[in-house]
């Protein structure tokens, strides 16, 4: 029998539950209805009908609340209780939050794991973004800088270290850009100088630029004191950033003041500029006007085209087309470099290409660059792999929440039962999602300070997080929140939402239609990149373990290198007598000195007119100003005829010294080469020895043609001591004493081994960052699987019970529970392999010597992912297989 009041009841719950309507709009509404079901009986249909049709005709629940809302705030407005109506929706919100915090008090374990790994997740995205944002802000303070470019040029057929590109240029090239292009406003020209500043008692030595006057207009610089129009203007000028200043003259004002550079020269301070930003690629604590430079105003008063030692910046228009420009270049060069010399063909002929200053940090390939650079596809494998640690965090989230949804299964039945509507489900849900991120960011963010230093390190970059310096900063972790929250509580909110009440009740699971489940494809997804994380930090460090171990070709134990700065008069005038005094102190076992270092040979010429070859033939080749005994200490073996001797005066002339490539490659054996002679530097030389081939350069690079050469010493940059062995400290400051005696500057020093090491700097930070990043993606997945497991086991919990009441062991318990997760991180094993070995042999293509990928490396990461799997699930597993079988069979 149907009774009206009972159906209103329930009608009324409905609404009531959702609060969305006042009691006394309820009233209203309850009375429309009354009133409309009356009237239907009179025309002679039954109250039940009538009770549907009036329903029908005020609308679903989620319309009528739809334009519910629609007046309800302009009717608050008209009788002034906004502020009741606010209270009102704040009750219902803080409803949903006191329910998700009884939840997530109730259920312990996964709050602390949704939580931890959120946390963990939230701050590795947080720390690469960071180093993203830093990498891609480079010389972007400029102002205007989208206006200023840099010339590189190309010399086809001159290959240095891979490429032949290079990023110095000539003096008269910046003038004549200014001259002949109206398009640009500005253009200037510098050189990296290393000085030692003196003013009154305070003497430094630091590195700064020497640079003509439109410096400071092409980089848009005001200084703090003086004018940068003009700073730079007159010879002997020099601008000094303010930490500088304050090293050399304390609290004075530095204006108008006199300095010293290098013992020699006086210098008047013109100006005062603030410290050069850390993500500047160039560089300097000092600017010097580069007229004072004799050789530099010969170049330009000479408008001589044939040495490339300086950097050109320039500053456009405005709106100038950068390609346009771009196409003018060749034609410039013809003019200047090639005038009388037309008959070169244009695939030989050098070109200059422009470069926007934007792009000089990330996307510069050029030899003897700028600054220092970084790498674009590093920042964007950065931020890929941030953006894989934070999606596994969030796929921890719904597995933990799709796996417990059963527990929750009650709740959401009983209240659909009671009125609640999808949407107000989904929202409840995505509130939870909200409040556990946002708890999870508040962590994140002490996770973020504690770890940014060590992750700054690594990449060798000045990262912080400044809330009032970056202002930025806030509204993007507010993004980040509400990005996360959604990503990770979408698809639980909407899989509980979407519970039927009845099987919800019953605590009943939709039956799956696929074999696969979304839990599981998520589960494989996380330890695939696992995995690929683990396999690709191993192949880096195989690599740098065979770098590290593999003949070189030359000693690197115990060999100190003392560098001779450029403007080092003094000692490069008493180098002979420092060599002797080393020599004679017992610390010492061999001394000698030479134009570069067997680790990085970046000299090149070429050779001509050797026997057999055409008149107009020449090989390009790496070569190194020598002194006596350079072989000798760096144990570079010979393998035909002798080294340089004093007991041949002849050699200082007219004697060099081959490799193994350069004999193969002018048609010689070993033997063949020697009495053989070619023109090199403008005079004949004959060959008097031929060394094996050593690695002159980096790995990444092939042995190329080397020859060595006798100097006097002025081409020298190093003297080499090779250390007796025994005690380093002792004997590093016996050398230093030595060495300060020639000269006021301070010594500078390396040794071999560290040298070589910064060769393979960047892989190594590379691969101590996928390091730092795989054991924090194994700590997720771990969470995750430990979450997977315990619900796993809670849900079989009657069925162990029964299993053990029929005799099952617990290692058949744990078998049994153990055996999916195995099993989805092994198919995993095979999705992560082949991308593993694309992607360490691409990166493994940028070594000419490198080693083979074996089966070691995917057994490796494979067995790492299953004893994380194995111990994640173990634990559980063993807990659930110890229970006693009666407190099984109780369970609820």
């Amino acid at each position: 029998m149907f009774d009206l009041d009972k159906s209103l009841a329930a009608w009324r719950q409905g609404y009531a539950h959702n609060q969305a309507f006042s009691t006394e709009d309820l009233d209203e509404l309850e009375q429309h209805i009354r009133d409309q079901v009356a009237a239907l009986v009179m025309t002679g249909i039954s109250q039940k009908d009538a009770f549907d049709l009036a329903l029908r005709d005020m609308g679903g629940k989620e319309e009528a609340t739809r334009e519910y809302d629609k007046v309800f705030w302009a009717k608050a407005k008209r009788e002034h209780r906004v502020k009741e109506a606010l209270l009102w929706r704040y009750g219902m919100l803080k409803n949903y939050m006191r329910v998700a915090l009884r939840t997530m008090q109730k259920q312990k374990v996964y709050t602390a794991i949704n939580i931890v790994g959120l946390a963990v997740g939230i701050a590795c995205f947080i720390i690469i973004m960071r180093f993203v944002q830093y990498e891609f802000s480079f010389d972007r303070f400029f102002p205007g800088h989208e206006d200023i470019y840099r010339v590189t040029k190309r010399v086809p057929g001159d290959v240095y270290l891979g490429t032949d590109h290079f990023a110095l240029t000539q003096a008269p090239l910046a003038p004549a850009m200014m001259t002949d292009f109206p398009e640009v406003t500005h253009a200037t020209a510098f050189q990296y100088q290393e000085a030692l500043l003196q003013a009154e008692n305070n003497k430094f030595t630091t590195e700064g630029l020497s640079a003509d006057q439109h410096y400071f207009e092409v980089f848009a610089i005001q200084l703090v004191q003086g004018a940068a129009a003009t700073a730079l203007v007159a010879p002997n000028s020099i601008v000094l950033t303010e930490s500088l200043a304050g090293k050399l003259f304390g609290a004075a004002d530095p204006m108008g003041r006199t300095l010293r550079m290098d013992d020699q020269t006086s210098y008047l301070v013109t100006g005062l500029m603030a410290d050069v930003p850390a993500n500047a690629s160039v560089q300097y604590d000092f600017v010097t006007s580069i007229i004072t430079d004799a050789y530099y105003n010969s170049q330009l008063d000479e408008d001589r085209w044939n040495s490339n030692y300086l950097y050109t910046f320039f500053r456009t228009a405005p709106g100038t087309d950068f390609h346009a420009l771009q196409k003018k270049l060749p034609a410039l060069a013809d003019r200047k470099i090639y005038a009388g010399n037309e008959d070169t063909p244009n695939n030989e002929r050098e070109r200059f290409y422009i470069q926007s200053l934007a792009d000089v940090h990330l996307r510069s390939t050029a030899n003897f660059d700028v600054g220092r650079h970084g790498s674009r596809a590093r920042v964007f494998l950065f931020l890929a792999i941030g953006c894989i640690i934070l999606l596994l965090a969030c796929i921890n989230y719904v597995n933990l929440a799709v796996a417990r949804s059963i527990k929750r299964a009650a709740e959401v039945g009983l209240r659909k039962t009671v009125g609640a509507d999808k949407s107000q489900l989904i929202w409840q849900f995505i509130g939870e999602s909200f409040l556990m991120t946002g708890l999870a960011l508040l962590m994140a963010l002490v996770l973020t300070h504690l770890l940014l230093p060590h992750f700054a390190q690594l990449v060798n970059r000045t990262l912080t997080l400044n809330y009032f310096a970056q202002p930025w900063l806030v509204p993007a972790l507010f993004v980040l929140l509400v990005l996360v929250a959604l990503l990770a509580g979408s698809y639980p909110a909407l899989h509980m939402a979407a519970l039927p009440p009845l099987r919800a009740l019953k605590r009943k699971q939709r039956h799956r239609k696929y074999k696969f489940s979304l839990q599981q494809t998520l589960i494989v997804g996380q330890f695939t990149a696992s995995i690929i994380l683990v396999t690709c930090g191993y192949v880096i460090y195989q690599q740098l373990e065979f770098v590290q171990n593999k003949a070189l070709g030359y000693d690197r134990a115990h060999i100190l290198n003392i560098a001779i700065q450029d403007n080092n008069d003094a000692l490069k005038a008493r180098r002979q007598q420092v060599q002797a005094a080393l020599k004679q102190h017992s610390s010492v076992a061999q001394v000698t000195a030479s134009h570069s270092l067997p680790t990085n040979i970046s000299m090149k010429q070429n050779i001509r007119n050797w026997p057999g070859s055409e008149p107009e033939a020449s090989l390009p080749i790496h070569v190194n100003a020598v002194d006596y005994g350079f072989e000798e200490l760096f144990g570079i073996a010979l393998i035909a005829g002798r080294t340089f001797s004093p007991a041949f005066p002849t050699d200082l002339e007219s004697a060099s010294i081959i490799n193994e490539t350069t004999a193969r490659a002018l048609g010689w054996s070993p033997d063949e080469a020697l009495g053989k002679t070619f023109r090199h530097d403008r005079r004949a030389r004959t060959v008097i020895g031929v060394v094996q081939d050593f690695h002159m350069h980096s790995m990444h690079h092939q042995i190329k043609p080397l020859l060595f050469f006798l100097d006097d010493g002025g081409r020298f940059e190093y003297i080499s001591v090779k250390l007796q062995p025994g005690n380093v400290d002792e004997s590093l400051a016996a050398v230093q004493e030595i060495v300060r005696t020639a000269s006021s500057y301070p010594v500078e020093y390396s040794f071999l081994d560290d040298t070589f090491d910064s060769l393979y700097a960047q892989e190594k930070r590379l691969g101590a960052t996928f390091n730092f990043f795989t054991m924090l993606a194994f700590l997720i997945a771990a969470l995750g699987l430990f979450g997977q497991a315990a619900y796993a086991a809670e849900q079989r919990t009657k069925e162990i019970g029964v299993r053990k009441v029929l005799g099952a062991s617990p290692g058949n318990i744990v078998y049994m529970l153990s055996k999916e997760f195995t099993n989805l991180v092994l198919l995993a094993a095979l999705f992560a392999v082949p991308i593993a070995y694309l992607a360490t042999s691409h990166w493994l293509e940028g070594f000419v010597y490198r080693v083979d990928i074996g089966l070691g490396a995917f057994l490796l990461a494979t067995c790492s992912a299953l004893g994380i799997a194995i111990a994640s699930v173990g634990y559980q597993s063993l807990r659930a297989a110890l229970r006693k079988p009666a407190r099984s069979l109780r369970f609820e």
